[in-house]
């Protein structure tokens, strides 16, 4: 299976190496697409880890800053591998992390699969599960993505600055895509003052709330 991994970056381009670093020891090829969303000066393209699981780095640039969901929608359209993987340029995946969610993937014929989340940084003191209502929470840089069945659900909703991948999976789940997850920490999760969740607008994630409660009413969106 091959594997592209998309990286949008606004502000984060220092932290870029470190995420990049993080996909050595994957144990799947992988293709990386770094997505320079606006970024003044423009990104340049870093040092592919030494192990050989990076086969390519590219770089596509926009001119000014789109948001989130339009800069994975510009890697979507980009990507030529089986699986999609989307890691935000402040986090970091686990070793292995992608081989394990492939293999899941492969042995159960799955849609998407997905890993737990380990949050490190400002105001923890040590490395803890992240979660929401209780459960494990569910991030676009711990899910891995069959392109096919990403290509049949359509996009990232571009009106939304925040919630994005929230919307994204609920219309997987109403698609019936069969998603699994793993028990193992995939995917490090840098907590600062910049997190795109604290700094985004409060009523998207409402929107996203009201529209696939809605939808689960049959009623219309909105």
């Amino acid at each position: 299976m091959r594997v592209d991994a998309v990286i949008p970056v606004f502000g984060h381009g220092h932290l870029l190496p470190e995420a990049i670093n993080s996909l050595a020891n994957q144990e799947v090829p992988l293709s990386v697409l770094i997505i320079d969303d606006g970024n003044v000066p423009a990104i340049e393209v870093p040092d592919a880890p030494a192990d050989g699981c990076v086969e390519r780095i590219s770089i596509v640039r926009q001119e000014a800053n789109g948001g989130i969901a339009a800069a994975r929608n510009l890697g979507l359209q980009h990507c030529t591998g089986d699986a999609i993987i989307f890691l935000d340029a402040d986090d970091l995946l686990q070793p292995g992390a992608i081989s394990r969610l492939a293999s899941e993937m492969q042995s159960n014929e799955c849609d998407a699969t997905y890993g737990l989340v380990e949050e490190f940084g400002f105001g923890i003191t040590e490395a803890r599960i992240a979660k929401a209502d209780g459960q494990p929470a569910l991030l676009a840089g711990s899910t891995l993505l069959r392109k096919s069945s990403v290509d049949a659900l359509g996009a990232f909703d571009e009106t939304l600055g925040v919630g994005e991948f929230i919307d994204f999976m609920a219309r997987a789940q109403r698609r019936k895509w069969n998603i699994k997850p793993i028990h193992v920490p995939v995917l490090r999760r840098r907590i600062h003052d910049r997190n795109t969740s604290w700094s985004g607008d409060p009523a998207d994630f409402l929107r996203v709330v009201r529209r696939h409660i809605l939808d689960g009413k049959g009623s219309p969106k909105t």
